[in-house]
């Protein structure tokens, strides 16, 4: 079964704060390619979505491996690297593009007619270690300040994160204010689900 998560050994010191001393990540690559299937799959979505990795995101997470696993197929290659190309499923069609544009988004589709730019981060998702979930908390917040900074062009703006107890507790502080600054929060559970963070009633 094709899964978004990736097993790491951690340092000693941290192997005691998650179950069996493994911590399980979502990368980068797998919060990115999580989020375009969701903009696939919802009934006003694109059938292309785009998606930006680094050299780095692919590194730690086999990108070909992951899409063929879910039936898409490599059609055409994009650049030199192993992983860029345009992946194929029936009518969707995920461009994965080795080249980054800095400040319009890690993936970007299409939802009801309006670009959807989305920015990205990975992280630790069942450690209890206080420095794993400092990390969570201020890559949240790096995350949050990267979307903000996009151009507000009329597009949809989205910060998508892993789904754990503290980047949780952070999105729902933080989400009146993005809110206000035309920024959404979407958090990635471990099966590649997507649920939208908004203000309490």
């Amino acid at each position: 079964m094709t899964s978004f998560l990736t097993d790491h050994e951690p340092p000693e010191k941290r192997r005691r704060y998650c179950p069996d001393g493994i911590e399980q990540k979502l990368t980068e690559a797998a919060v990115q390619l999580a989020f375009a299937l969701y903009i696939l799959a919802h009934p006003k979505g694109g059938g292309i979505v785009e998606v930006y990795p680094d050299g780095e995101h692919a590194k730690r997470f086999a990108i070909p491996a992951f899409l063929i696993g879910l039936g898409f197929s490599l059609k055409k290659p994009i650049g030199s690297t192993t992983y860029g190309g345009e992946y194929v499923r029936g009518g969707h069609k995920i461009i994965v593009n080795p080249k980054s544009q800095h400040g319009r988004g890690d993936v970007v589709g299409v939802i009801a007619d309006c670009t959807v730019r989305a920015e990205c981060k990975g992280g630790i998702v069942n450690s209890r270690h206080s420095g794993a979930l400092s990390k969570v908390r201020s890559g949240f917040n790096e995350l949050v300040g990267q979307t903000m900074a996009m151009e507000a062009n009329g597009d949809r703006h989205v910060a998508v994160a892993p789904a754990t107890k503290a980047s949780l507790i952070q999105a729902q502080r933080l989400v009146g204010r993005c809110q206000t600054a035309g920024v959404e929060i979407a958090l990635v559970s471990a099966d590649g689900s997507i649920e939208f963070v908004t203000p309490a009633a």
